[in-house]
């Protein structure tokens, strides 16, 4: 009777064993399963304009464990027909990722809600740099105040404390004709013209336009859009900078 018990709890261990080791198996395999991205061979510069070639890129492997929603941003290197040969939006050093958002393609058309509208207003070109604006940030616009002269020593006019107001900020729709991220813009090699017109979304209601933009188009009106300058915002949703 002893011998059976003893065969019994013998086979009993064999058994858990082996769970035991299938189950530590499982758990290595899982900690060894690994998700290939799209990176930039370590040996590589490609500067902003130049096609992607398949000879700059290699597969970035990283434990699937680690991944978390990295490949909601980086391009997996599965997709690497879809990379191959887009020009790059930017320069690129070895050891970088290449990211989805740097390839959004430029939206056909402006989206606005039902109640928006895009007002363009021109801005002092001497003073606005495009570059540093894309569809999306918000600006403040610097305007004369009714009647102040802007030119220096100007008979009458007030100290500089007082000659100027801020009135926004507002979200920027559009610069010139492009209503997309300048990076994308240039890799697509669209031609950009009216850059010193900014169009900024505003809302409407039954009236027509609403708030701060009534102030701000007289103003544009009053200074015939002369000496018109801006103040950046940082994009809040901005999450990687280059």
């Amino acid at each position: 009777m002893k011998g059976m018990q003893g065969l019994l709890i013998a086979g009993f261990l064999a058994v858990l064993g082996s769970l035991l080791n299938w189950l530590y198996l499982q758990s290595k395999a899982k900690n060894l399963e690994m998700v290939a991205f799209v990176g930039v061979r370590g040996d590589s510069k490609i500067k902003a304009g130049q096609p992607l070639k398949k000879s700059d890129l290699i597969a970035v492997k990283i434990p699937a464990k680690n991944v978390g929603r990295l490949q909601d941003f980086v391009y997996l290197y599965r997709d690497l027909a879809t990379v191959i040969g887009t020009r790059a939006t930017r320069n690129y050093e070895g050891g970088e990722f290449v990211y989805r958002s740097d390839y959004r393609t430029p939206p056909p058309s402006l989206k606005l809600k039902s109640n928006e509208r895009l007002v363009p207003i021109p801005v002092n070109s001497k003073t606005f740099i495009p570059d540093l604006v894309d569809p999306g940030d918000s600006v403040t616009f610097v305007v004369p105040k009714p009647g102040v002269q802007t030119s220096p020593g100007g008979k009458n006019a007030p100290s500089t404390a007082t000659q100027f107001e801020l009135i926004g900020p507002f979200v920027v729709g559009s610069i010139g004709n492009r209503i997309g991220s300048k990076r994308v813009t240039r890799a697509t090699r669209t031609a950009q013209v009216q850059q010193r017109v900014i169009g900024i979304v505003v809302e409407i209601d039954g009236e027509g336009l609403k708030g701060k933009i009534n102030t701000l188009l007289n103003r544009v009106q009053s200074s015939s859009g002369q000496g018109i300058s801006i103040i950046y915002h940082k994009r809040e949703s901005e999450k990687r900078t280059k």
